[in-house]
């Protein structure tokens, strides 16, 4: 969200006159996310009881935040986005990936079942942090979980962010063919969520067919395809999948298992 200067400014100056280290447990719960558990809290500023409570307190009282419950077990709920975002605007890029990463370690470590039952949110803080290659396994694995779900818009986001972060890491961590398969999944979500006749679909399901192609497997190849049947079909391009099969058979279909010739 793009805070509007003069209101960020303000923002900035309200959160300045509190003092350095009250702002610092603002940037920190910025981190976090709109709403924040005391306890994470905690384990993420690594500073006495004392004085973060106290700073918490000044936050609560500035009217910046609000607190729902009695610590230890209290939740933070900054008093609209624009406070958080313009907290964690003023976060320097070093600064904010080393507290990203710090947010991923404790959840790693001490928020295991938050972790399982919600592993976007441990995404989100590895692919802030810098580290593509943990946040893609997330990522799928969160796309995955809301697939299961039926959640299929929510599934879409996480599978396109997975293909965002492996496009980082390059020739890393399967390169091509795990491109490939990440874009078969969100093309799964997409024919759920959008129709067979969906423009979004027919775009990740080239992106699919492209990354593909930098393979050695011509069985991932023939999946492709087979993903594609359903999508010419359903927008009336029948001779185009058609095409595309002679030309898969003509590649390799010395190289097919029987299941994917009969598919074709």
């Amino acid at each position: 969200m793009n805070v509007p200067a003069t209101l960020h400014a303000s923002l900035m100056a309200r959160l300045d006159r509190l003092g350095s280290a009250v702002k610092e447990v603002a940037q920190i719960g910025a981190v976090l996310g709109r709403e924040f558990s005391y306890e994470l809290l905690a384990a993420v500023a690594q500073r006495n009881a004392a004085e973060l409570n106290g700073a918490l307190d000044q936050l609560v009282g500035a009217g910046l935040v609000f607190c729902r419950g009695t610590r230890p077990l209290a939740t933070y709920l900054f008093k609209h986005a624009l406070v958080q975002d313009a907290a964690y605007g003023t976060l320097l890029r070093a600064k904010r990936q080393e507290l990203h990463k710090r947010v991923a370690d404790m959840l790693e470590e001490q928020w295991i079942e938050i972790t399982e039952a919600q592993p976007e949110l441990l995404a989100h803080h590895l692919q802030e942090a810098g580290d593509w290659a943990s946040s893609v396994d997330h990522w799928q694995k969160a796309g995955e979980a809301a697939l299961a779900r039926a959640a299929t818009r929510e599934a879409v986001s996480h599978f396109a962010s997975a293909i965002d972060c492996s496009r980082r890491l390059g020739d890393v961590s399967g390169g091509a063919e795990r491109v490939t398969r990440l874009h078969l999944a969100m093309a799964n979500a997409l024919m759920q969520a959008e129709g067979y006749r969906s423009e979004r679909l027919g775009k990740t399901l080239e992106d699919a067919r492209l990354a593909a192609a930098k393979t050695a497997s011509v069985e991932l190849q023939c999946d492709v395809a087979l993903s594609l049947a359903p999508f010419f079909y359903a927008t009336g391009r029948n001779h185009d999948y058609l095409t595309l099969a002679e030309e898969q058979l003509a590649n390799c279909a010395d190289l097919l298992p029987t299941a994917h010739l009969s598919g074709l």
